[in-house]
């Protein structure tokens, strides 16, 4: 993979990278070695020289997409979003191939969570599917309610094994579904996520 290619790669995921780089272009890109040809095409937005270059063809996906974040930082679900997503992020770190069984949800907000996310999984896909980045980012902001409310309610770490497999599997879709857009857990601070525990 090319210096420009997980460059554009991280502008298209992490909004603390857009940032920096809205701001100072030349100074991130030389953070990454981008090549002299490589500055100028991004600069320029040559979309052709890009591709060539990268061999990437969703370009202009990949700057809907980074706009569209830029503009939801102004959300004011925004930064609670970023800190529950971090949240689901460090529980199932390591934990891979989930399988939610509903039978197994033993509360209202395990279920309540399901239910929201199968909801706002299939918008979230139509909107994907349509290149309308902005309107995945306002669905995914619905699952702050119910993510507060299981976490609230719910000890992820269950004794039960098959308990806390279901429950880790829950958080795991969420997770899949938010990393098809961005990652919102880089751009949380130090002093808000020590407010959070982990269940």
């Amino acid at each position: 993979m090319s210096r420009l290619t997980e460059l554009l790669k991280e502008l298209g995921k992490h909004a603390d990278v857009y940032e920096s780089y809205n701001k100072d272009p030349n100074s991130v890109m030389d953070k990454y070695g981008c090549t002299d040809e490589e500055k100028k095409a991004m600069l320029a937005k040559d979309v052709e020289t890009l591709k060539r270059i990268t061999g990437m063809d969703n370009l202009v996906a990949a700057e809907d997409k980074i706009r569209a974040m830029a503009d939801f930082k102004s959300h004011p679900d925004f930064q609670p979003l970023a800190i529950a997503f971090k949240r689901v992020v460090n529980i199932i770190r390591g934990f891979q191939n989930g399988a939610v069984d509903p039978a197994l949800f033993s509360g209202p907000e395990e279920k309540n969570l399901h239910e929201a996310f199968l909801k706002i999984r299939e918008t979230v896909l139509t909107h994907i599917s349509q290149g309308d980045y902005s309107a995945v980012l306002f669905d995914l902001a619905r699952l702050r309610e119910p993510v507060d409310a299981f976490f609230e309610a719910v000890l992820v770490m269950a004794e039960d094994e098959k308990v806390r497999f279901n429950r880790l599997s829950l958080l795991e879709e969420i997770s899949t579904l938010f990393h098809d857009v961005a990652d919102f857990s880089r751009i949380v601070t130090e002093s808000q996520d020590g407010k959070h525990a982990c269940n």
